[in-house]
């Protein structure tokens, strides 16, 4: 996690975007940090370290500029925030909508696990049998899909 997190600080660092690119932008074909047209002119001043920070920092300035990843590192960086955009997503949906549809999943769950037995759906939810019907009456596919009265024992 420490190289996506400077990745992702280098390339924060680089653009005034707010969002990074997760699919490659038309542009130049990225170049390898190893070949020598990557290798800045000035690396063969510098001494390894810095020539090899500079090459470490090609792949970001590529990835900066035109989206595209140009090592395993910075494709993982931009897997992972394709990822991470996909689940903010679902977590910005209002949190009343994301409970109602947790709710309702539980319900159906437990009416299926019992056979359509409301009371002990109820008791497997570890709620009452009137909270039950309160929640039913608001999921009207699961109050269909259940016997109209299934409270035996």
């Amino acid at each position: 996690t420490g190289g996506l997190r400077n990745v992702l600080e280098q390339w924060a660092l680089m653009t005034d975007d707010l969002v990074l690119p997760a699919a490659p932008r038309d542009g130049p074909a990225p170049t390898s940090p190893t070949s020598p047209a990557a290798d800045p002119p000035e690396a063969a001043n510098v001494d390894g370290a810095a020539q090899a920070a500079a090459a470490r920092a090609q792949p970001l300035a590529v990835v900066a500029a035109t989206g595209a990843a140009a090592t395993p590192l910075a494709a993982a960086a931009l897997a992972a925030t394709a990822a991470a955009d996909a689940a903010l997503l679902l977590v910005l949906r209002p949190l009343p909508e994301q409970v109602a549809e947790l709710e309702r999943r539980a319900m159906a769950a437990a009416l299926q696990a019992t056979g359509g037995n409301r009371m002990a759906a109820a008791r497997l939810l570890k709620i009452s049998r009137a909270a039950f019907y309160d929640k039913l009456a608001r999921y009207p596919e699961l109050a269909a899909a259940a016997p109209a009265d299934s409270a035996r024992p």
